[in-house]
């Protein structure tokens, strides 16, 4: 028997319908923000692996209000799914960078729609303070709240050549910010980047869970068009980690992460087919799940075995 809701790790998906007796999906919705690490004008602006729209799987979201969207979501998954608890995802860019009065207007707008029992804010580490962290603070006494955070990693030489914008210790002083006020944290990490190994994923790992995360997110590296990395790799391809490589790798890690740590997710791809460029391997997500599970079946291991 499996200790996770007989399974190999503690999944996001198991700890909602968990806590709340049901599924629970989230909605993706466009609060408008942008990224204090783009500036109009620069010889490179962004992180070397970033052109937002692959990303943002409702490209033309922002004709609408974050109410607008909110309810549209809703009535999609309903009538699609039959599910009847949803999260609202502020997704796109930074969606701290704001001022607190702007955010919590957002923020209330999608927590008024029936159904939505909470919101995920995904954002940099360098884009929260205090006061923003009060404001969401109140917000979590009523509605699940989540920050999730972008480490990507610890290294901070690789953070610099990416043009990341912030540092490890930022991340860190963020975390420590954000803990014991009620909001679950979750971090996210690349695996695969230029230059990095696999012992710079484990000290990626290791960081997030001493700064206290509450559930980790894992992405596979993929280039992207209108991305610096796009551009590089389709004029000289470099090297980027395999199926086999990156679920060994996930493996890996898992067997190290805690139990009680939440796994949001294991890999990712563009949202958008027309902008991936590589790798193709990460577009079949049912095949990539199942080579984790058989992985994990191969060595008789799950998430904190080796913890």
């Amino acid at each position: 028997m499996l200790p996770y809701d007989n399974y190999y790790y503690n999944r996001f998906g198991s700890h909602l319908k968990n806590r709340y007796g049901e599924k629970v999906h989230k909605i993706s919705v466009d609060g408008g923000f942008d990224c204090p690490n783009r500036v109009a004008g620069a010889t490179e602006t962004g992180c070397a692996w970033c052109e937002n729209s692959s990303f943002n799987p409702n490209p033309r979201s922002k004709e609408r209000t974050v109410h607008e969207q909110t309810e549209l979501g809703v009535k999609i998954l309903r009538k699609r799914l039959g599910v009847h608890l949803y999260i609202a995802y502020f997704q796109a860019y930074s969606n701290t960078n704001a001022s607190c009065d702007e955010l919590y207007k957002l923020y209330k707008e999608a927590l008024s729609v029936e159904g939505i029992i909470g919101i995920a804010i995904g954002t940099r580490p360098d884009c929260i303070d205090e006061e923003k962290l009060s404001m969401i603070e109140e917000l979590a006494k009523d509605k699940l709240i989540q920050i999730e955070y972008g480490l990507q990693t610890s290294n901070d030489g690789t953070l610099q050549s990416m043009n990341r914008g912030h540092t490890t210790g930022q991340y860190i002083e963020a975390m420590n910010m954000s803990k014991g006020r009620g909001i679950e944290l979750c971090t996210h990490m690349i695996t695969g980047l230029p230059g990095e190994t696999a012992e710079d994923s484990r000290n990626t790992l290791q960081t997030a869970i001493k700064a206290g995360t509450d559930g980790i997110k894992i992405h596979n590296l993929h280039i992207v068009k209108g991305s610096r990395l796009g551009r590089e790799y389709l004029k000289n391809p470099f090297k980027i980690p395999t199926e086999e490589e990156h679920v060994n790798l996930v493996c890996d890690l898992l067997e190290e992460t805690p139990p009680e740590i939440i796994i949001h997710r294991l890999w990712g791809a563009s949202a958008s087919k027309e902008k991936h460029i590589a790798p193709d391997w990460c577009l079949d997500h049912n095949r990539v799940r199942y080579a984790i599970e058989q992985e994990f079946e191969r060595r008789k291991t799950y998430q904190g075995y080796r913890g």
